[in-house]
């Protein structure tokens, strides 16, 4: 596969996860009056920006590592 495409599946895997992990959040704070979300839109967009940059960080990290064992290859 190339490698923009392994790149794009793990960061687009990394914010649904992000997604998932928010609407349990919500769901928690609705079914279980828990304040997860601390009450601002502010908690949502810094995790699902947190996890933009951990599946920005990981894929650049794969795709060097994945560079490295090609080039060793040869």
């Amino acid at each position: 596969m190339p490698n923009s495409i392994i790149a794009l599946y793990m960061i687009s895997f990394s914010l649904a996860a992000a997604a998932v992990w928010e609407l349990l959040e919500f769901a928690g704070d609705k079914l279980f009056s828990f304040t997860a979300q601390g009450r601002d839109p502010d908690d949502t967009m810094i995790d699902m920006i947190m996890g933009l940059l951990g599946g920005s960080i990981t894929a650049f990290a794969i795709l060097q590592l994945r560079r490295r064992g090609q080039k060793s290859e040869r």
